[in-house]
This record gives C-alpha cells, sequence and structure tokens, in this order.
C-alpha cells in the first residue's frame, strides 16, 4: 500500500506486489472528506477494510514514500493492525 499526502487530500494506493498494477484505491477526494481529522481519517480507512476484505487481502507492505512515519502514517498504521491487516 502507498500512501500519498497532498495539501488537500490523503490517497491510500493498493497495488498488487507481483505485477506492480494497481488494484484499488480510497481517497479523501473520492469520499467528498474536505477536513483532516481523527474521524475523517477512520472513516477512509474504514473504506480501505472494507475494499481489502472484498478482495480477501489481509496483508500490505506500507510504502510510506518520503513522509516521516509519524503522525497520520502512524494512526493509518495502528488502525489498519486493529482490525486484523497485518502490515
Amino acid at each position: 500500500m502507498r500512501v500519498k499526502k497532498t495539501n488537500l487530500h490523503l490517497y491510500l494506493l493498493v497495488r498488487s506486489h507481483s505485477t506492480g498494477k494497481m488494484l484499488f484505491s480510497c481517497s479523501t477526494l473520492q469520499l467528498r472528506i474536505k477536513k483532516s481529522g481523527q474521524e475523517n481519517l477512520e472513516k477512509l480507512i474504514s473504506s480501505l477494510i472494507e475494499k481489502l476484505k472484498e478482495r480477501k487481502i489481509d496483508k500490505l507492505s506500507l510504502d510510506r514514500g518520503y513522509h516521516s512515519y509519524t503522525g497520520t502514517l502512524q494512526k493509518v498504521r495502528e488502525i489498519l493492525l486493529k482490525n486484523e491487516i497485518k502490515i
């Protein structure tokens, strides 16, 4: 899973490790979320978890890009681990 942040939106992109093709994505843009915050982050991640469970994916590797592993990324990881998604 690749995490991409812009000034306005957060994107969570899930790619196949073997083929490199993007399987699906979830973003605050798709969900029409305009404000940041814990509640909106949880909505985004719950949408991601639904898609992961539909496709029977229970393991992810986290590609944080150039972002530091604090704040939003740390919360994303913690929520995924709570929902039994292995990282």
